[in-house]
């Protein structure tokens, strides 16, 4: 039964990391692009906005099921992680602002 569990967990988590990798991979990608074509930030953050979607729904979906599998409810769950996405986005924007600004590659 232990092991069962176990396992379970293990495959929930490489959903979510599988999920996340992708998402993260995506938007680290956009702001690649975003830098390479020197884009102004208010014309990035319009495309940016429309980028990696599916890979957004497809966390968004893992991070709600494995919220609730952690103990925390649906409600929570959607807060945090909707939370997580809207911070996540807004840090990569920020990274593709300063580089328009300062010509600096961020991390």
């Amino acid at each position: 039964m232990i092991l069962a569990v176990t396992l379970a967990m293990a495959a929930a988590a490489s959903g979510f990391d599988a999920t996340a990798d992708a998402f993260t991979g995506c938007l680290a990608s956009s702001v690649r692009m975003g830098m390479t074509m020197r884009m102004k930030p208010d014309d990035f953050a319009v495309g940016f906005a429309k980028s990696c979607l599916s890979e957004q729904a497809a966390f968004r979906a893992e991070s709600i099921k494995r919220g609730v599998e952690l103990g925390r409810t649906e409600a929570e769950a959607t807060a945090e992680t909707d939370g997580n996405i809207a911070n996540g986005r807004r840090i990569y924007a920020a990274d593709q602002a300063k580089f328009y600004a300062t010509g600096e590659v961020p991390r």
